[in-house]
């Protein structure tokens, strides 16, 4: 089934609703240039229960009754591809309720309460497999992206954002809104995407990975570049298991790259650049490698050097040497030391002698 819109502007006051048929029959919703959607009525504008639906090309506006845009409500096989979604101030520019394999591409998501928000459906199930790709989510009040952990026997999985604009989201004051919030979940990948505050709104971070009850399951944030004005952390880890940060540019003066939670470990971060005064708050729950990285945990406890109550695990990778006149007899002698950005093992004191440890690049 195939419909074409006209340009003209229509108001709706009933939702567009694409029913389950079967998951072999296809809805194709093409909106030709011009043609806007505009949402009076207090549900979702779209509601999409129906597998292997296409929409493209449409504007769609709401107003702050609306509980927002598009409603993807426990299917499949849906793409989303070159649509400006906005004014829907009281909801979700795109409710992700439990549908899986959805693609949205080359879209725009503005003055909504939240852009992409991805949650259980306590019928189907989560949000799984959901790719946004060339989107720019901005200005919305709420949370750029929200990936909601609402239980943690169904989590999101796989939801994966590269190469999107995110920007000026968040309300100044209101703690609950911002950039991104990673509630759970397991492998959610946020890789060449650019991330903009102008520093009119502060917020504590522009990623939030966890909460006080929920934990994040290896979380990939990498390659992207930020321009944090007027955040105090860049990522704030404050719950996950497995997070890896590699790769990413902070232009902004962020105070710190990460403020690392104590309810996170194995966190693995490496090749991090930026005008940031320190790498993190916190070193514990890190897996150190060489200077900055971490790896699984071997033989070793590298402990602090003013405390042991912050260890974390590493070990000496094979291009690592010791020297001096009295070596570790194990690896639980070695420390290391933490500097600003820096991370590295250093000289240590052993009975009357001492020892360096010298690594080549890998």
């Amino acid at each position: 089934c195939t419909i074409e819109i006209p340009p003209r502007t229509y108001t709706q006051t009933t939702t567009i609703s694409l029913p389950l048929v079967s998951y072999s029959y296809i809805y194709k919703l093409k909106c030709e240039y011009g043609a806007t959607l505009h949402y009076t009525g207090s549900n979702y504008a779209i509601n999409i229960a129906a597998g292997g639906v296409v929409i493209t090309d449409c504007q769609l506006a709401g107003t702050g009754k609306a509980a927002g845009g598009i409603q993807l409500d426990g299917t499949q096989w849906v793409s989303l591809n070159n649509l400006r979604i906005s004014e829907f101030s009281r909801g979700d520019a795109i409710y992700n309720h439990g549908t899986n394999t959805v693609s949205i591409r080359d879209s725009a998501l503005f003055h909504n309460r939240n852009g992409i928000h991805a949650a259980y459906n306590g019928t189907v199930g989560q949000s799984i497999a959901m790719t946004i790709i060339g989107t720019t989510i901005w200005s919305n009040s709420g949370w750029g992206v929200y990936e909601e952990t609402a239980t943690r026997s169904y989590p999101n999985c796989s939801n994966i954002y590269i190469g999107d604009v995110i920007q000026y989201n968040g309300t100044n004051g209101v703690s609950g809104s911002g950039q991104v919030f990673i509630q759970g979940g397991y492998s959610t990948r946020f890789q060449d995407d650019y991330f903009e505050q102008d520093g009119k709104n502060t917020h504590d971070c522009t990623i939030q990975i966890g909460d006080s009850t929920h934990t994040a399951h290896a979380p990939l944030i990498t390659a992207n570049f930020f321009n944090s004005h007027g955040v105090r952390s860049t990522i704030c880890n404050a719950a996950s298991q497995g997070a890896v940060i590699t790769n990413n540019f902070e232009n902004a003066h962020a105070t710190n790259l990460i403020d690392q939670g104590s309810s996170s470990a194995g966190t693995i971060v490496l090749g991090n650049e930026g005008n940031y005064a320190s790498l993190s708050t916190s070193y514990a729950g890190f897996r150190f490698h060489g200077d900055s990285v971490m790896q699984s945990c071997g033989t070793a406890t590298f402990r602090s050097s003013t405390t042991s109550s912050n260890a974390v695990c590493g070990f000496i990778p094979a291009h690592c040497t010791f020297s001096g006149s009295n070596p570790p007899a194990s690896l639980a002698d070695l420390y290391y030391s933490i500097s600003g950005k820096n991370v590295s093992l250093t000289s240590s004191t052993r009975g009357s002698g001492s020892f360096t440890v010298a690594c080549s690049p890998e």
